[in-house]
């Protein structure tokens, strides 16, 4: 049984990256009225666990699972933990009606329980101020589908990094793939940043330095809702004009004062492309977690 709980839980990105492509093209001939099915998830349910709040996590996997000629069970506000029951009893007791569920929740995975006792495969989709695996995936296709590689590139993440989980999972996976990363803002924890290779921006100015170089600009809001205080970036007229025409500008979303909705127009700002890719790329985790072989595992 898999589970898809950090990022570290997957390896062969290419394949799965293929496999990504692959439901991106279905997706695409069934807008442009070609009859294309894909059911590999028929007769199977998911059930997804969200006790924080969410968008894109929630409804593009539900809208892969149907895509997929699936089904969808929500336990969100009407659960037993109003009644003091513990998380991890909570997740034991939904996977025994499940054949996969995503969990969202503000608690670290330690206190998801033990995940011999799950009945389901378990995909984590945030936990507290970690990870945020899928979301990494989805920004790596995203980066793969615009640029054609993914590896030795360099990238400028900026705002929340402490709190963040998206930069933790992103930072988590790519530094195995030769990224160079200047962060700009507060500081990535050591569990996310003492292996990659990082140059730490202490001013603006150093980040002007820089841009001129930068693959990705990778923008995160200020966390308000795990203690974060005031916003710690705005991007500018002045960052765009030096940022290279062939850089792309991410957000993982919601976005507040960082980034103004002005910039939307520009070819380089893609994260309602980025939110979108969201779809296809939970596809193939759905169907890479029902595969027999083992090839994506890290063992």
């Amino acid at each position: 049984m898999r589970n898809l709980l950090k990022v570290r839980d997957f390896s062969a990105l290419d394949t799965f990256l293929s496999k990504a492509s692959d439901m991106d093209r279905i997706l695409s001939l069934r807008e442009n009225g070609h009859d294309v099915a894909i059911d590999s998830m028929k007769s199977r349910v998911l059930g997804t666990l969200h006790l924080e709040p969410s968008t894109r996590t929630q409804m593009s996997f539900e809208s892969a699972m149907a895509r997929m000629d699936g089904k969808v069970v929500r336990i969100a506000d009407n659960n037993s933990s109003l009644k003091g029951e513990s998380l991890s009893d909570t997740i034991q007791t939904m996977s025994q009606y499940v054949d996969a569920m995503v969990v969202r929740t503000t608690s670290y995975i330690e206190k998801w329980g033990d995940p011999k006792k799950w009945d389901c495969p378990v995909i984590n989709g945030g936990d507290g101020d970690a990870e945020h695996p899928t979301q990494a995936l989805t920004d790596i296709y995203t980066i793969y589908k615009r640029l054609g590689e993914y590896s030795g590139l360099n990238i400028a993440i900026i705002g929340d990094l402490e709190k963040g989980r998206t930069v933790h999972s992103l930072v988590n996976i790519l530094r195995y793939f030769d990224a160079q990363f200047f962060l700009y803002g507060n500081d990535l924890p050591d569990t996310y940043g003492r292996y990659a290779n990082t140059v730490v921006l202490e001013s603006e100015d150093d980040l002007f330095d820089v841009l001129p170089e930068i693959d990705v600009l990778y923008l995160t809001r200020t966390q308000f809702e795990r203690g974060g205080s005031a916003p710690l970036f705005q991007l500018s007229e002045g960052h765009m004009e030096i940022l290279p025409h062939d850089s792309l500008v991410m957000h993982p979303m919601p976005r507040t004062s960082e980034l103004n909705p002005k910039f939307d127009d520009d070819p380089r700002c893609i994260y309602f492309e980025q939110s979108k890719n969201g779809v296809p790329v939970r596809m193939a985790i759905l169907d890479w977690i029902f595969e027999d072989d083992k090839l994506y595992i890290i063992a």
